[in-house]
């Protein structure tokens, strides 16, 4: 991975009422999740449910499970296929495929309205 990793974050990430209702814990775990899919090249916004344990203990959290729930319960996190899906992950942060990376700097260099830049 070659130059500065990031995510596009809400600035009102801390009062949104999701967030709000699911508890500094669960903002904490779903921030953590945030962050490790933008370290991904083509990150859809599926987190690997064995990845949840080690970030949990990222942010010190020692049972995610009740926490995880809550995350289900407000929305902000759904079951797919065996993995966690992060709501709204790609639409913040759109698609960073190489494919995508591509297109964008096709369209660039043809000097075309690019959509947003992948990261």
């Amino acid at each position: 991975m070659a130059g500065t990793t990031w995510v596009r974050l809400d600035v009102g990430y801390f009062r949104n009422r999701k967030i709000v209702r699911a508890g500094i814990d669960a903002a904490l775990l779903h921030l953590a999740a945030i962050c490790y899919l933008g370290s991904c090249e083509d990150g859809p916004g599926l987190l690997p449910v064995e990845l949840v344990e080690p970030l949990a203990k990222d942010v010190r959290i020692d049972d995610p499970e009740p926490v995880v729930g809550r995350l289900v319960k407000f929305g902000l996190w759904s079951a797919r296929n065996g993995d966690w899906l992060i709501h709204d992950y790609r639409t913040t942060n759109g698609d960073r495929s190489p494919a995508a990376k591509a297109k964008y700097r096709q369209r660039r260099h043809r000097g075309l309205d690019a959509e947003d830049q992948p990261a």
